[in-house]
């Protein structure tokens, strides 16, 4: 366990969605890059996953953006940046991950969730834990290398905690009946212990208790078959909300944390 590297922080993403990925690169992580020129080395790694192998046009093109940053030589120049402000991850370039088995008529929801529950299995002979951040998880504080690292280490299987995250925070509370729904889900951007037994045996008791239909006819633990309640993150949460689970989930909920290290807001303009 002491080989394997803290954290992994995921970007997923779909070929659609590339331009979202340059632009976090090229816009937001410029703007508040993920370490300082002096930040020390740190144990984490940066993983691009895909939904099938990542071609070599949307490989370089992220190699690219991610060198002018400085992490790795640049590219177009051949120059190194010994203190770039990418340099404290651990692996001095990007490591794209791939799933290459999924199933191509899945649907959007299907898909993600299939990919959440099978990132697992893929990172964690390598990773203690990992932090998914979809294209739209742009960071607001610069150095953020060092605090992720550091909210990883809240994650344990034996003493800590499962998975850490955030609450809706829109604006509009009426979006999707949040207020009327007592709507707290965790979204499914934050970080998650890997290689526990326990919350294993918690996700397949999601995928047992939410079972494929409807719009999940295909993947278990894709939503809770409830209005407003699609995506993995809503199974993940409503199953230990759910009365039938009752006697089991309040042995567990102490591993569930809410934290405002990552904030769900929607669409909104961040204000500090």
């Amino acid at each position: 366990d002491s080989e394997r590297v803290q954290v992994a922080m995921v970007v997923p993403f779909v070929p659609f969605q590339l331009n979202k990925v340059v632009d976090l690169l090229s816009t937001h992580w410029a703007e508040h890059p993920p370490c300082h020129a002096d930040t020390p080395a740190q144990s984490a790694d940066l993983v691009f996953f895909t939904e099938g192998k990542a071609s070599d046009r949307v490989r370089d093109e992220l190699r690219y953006y991610y060198a002018e940053l400085g992490g790795t030589n640049d590219i177009a120049t051949g120059n190194g940046n010994a203190t770039a402000t990418t340099a404290c991850f651990n692996s001095p370039e990007p490591i794209f991950l791939s799933l290459n088995d999924i199933d191509a008529e899945l649907s959007h929801l299907e898909g993600a969730a299939y990919s959440f529950f099978s990132l697992f299995e893929l990172l964690e002979s390598k990773y203690r834990s990992f932090f998914l951040a979809e294209p739209d998880v742009a960071p607001v504080q610069s150095d953020w290398v060092p605090a992720l690292v550091e909210q990883s280490r809240k994650l344990d299987c034996d003493t800590g905690i499962w998975q850490l995250g955030s609450v809706p925070l829109v604006a509009d509370v009426e979006a999707g009946m949040l207020r009327d729904r007592v709507d707290y889900h965790m979204n499914g951007n934050g970080l998650y212990v890997l290689g526990c037994t326990e919350f294993e045996d918690y996700k397949c008791r999601v995928q047992t208790h939410y079972v494929p239909k409807d719009e999940c006819s295909k993947v278990a633990g894709c939503g809770t078959h409830e209005a407003y309640e699609g995506g993995y993150d809503h199974a993940l949460y409503h199953f230990r909300m759910h009365p039938d689970n009752y006697e089991y989930s309040r042995l567990v909920l102490h591993r569930f944390a809410y934290s405002n290290f990552v904030q769900n807001r929607g669409e909104a303009i961040y204000y500090r």
